[in-house]
Formats: C-alpha cells, sequence, structure tokens
C-alpha cells in the first residue's frame, strides 16, 4: 500500500513573488511546449505575447510594453555600444 505524505505551510508574504514566480514558470514552460506540437515558434510567440500584454494591463506598467516578442523571434546575443573602446 503506497502512501503519499505531503506538508504544506502558508506562503511568507516576503517570499511570494519568488514562490509563485516559479511556479508560473513550470506552467508557461508546460504550456510552450505544447503549443510547439501544436503550432511551431510562432504559436509559442503568439502565447508569450498573450502573458505580457496581460501582466501589462494588469499592472498598468508601461515598461513591460516594450518586453514583447517581434514576429522575428530573434535573441539578443550581444550588445555593444560603440562609443566604448576596449582594451
Amino acid at each position: 500500500m503506497d502512501v503519499a505524505l505531503k506538508h504544506t505551510a502558508p506562503i511568507d508574504v516576503e517570499e511570494a513573488s519568488k514562490i509563485l514566480t516559479k511556479y508560473i514558470a513550470d506552467i508557461i514552460e508546460n504550456s510552450l511546449n505544447n503549443v510547439k506540437e501544436n503550432g511551431g515558434l510562432q504559436s509559442q510567440v503568439t502565447l508569450i505575447n498573450k502573458i505580457v500584454s496581460t501582466v501589462l494591463n494588469e499592472t498598468d506598467e508601461n515598461a513591460f510594453d516594450s518586453m514583447s516578442i517581434d514576429d522575428r523571434a530573434e535573441q539578443l546575443l550581444a550588445f555593444f555600444d560603440r562609443k566604448k573602446r576596449f582594451p
């Protein structure tokens, strides 16, 4: 006979952001894998942009407005400041 044991505790207010972020990251990763199988990268980009839009609407934080993913789905790998000189 298998017995499952679990231990729970209320989420600490000071740790809530970290704990809930880990939880939602797992949900988002699984969702992205699901839509990838059904529609590829473009479906993943669309889902992420919907999530970013929801965050923007819920927080009224305009900084999130520029965080949508462009349809080209390019990843920034490096950024160089032309004004700086490198040794």
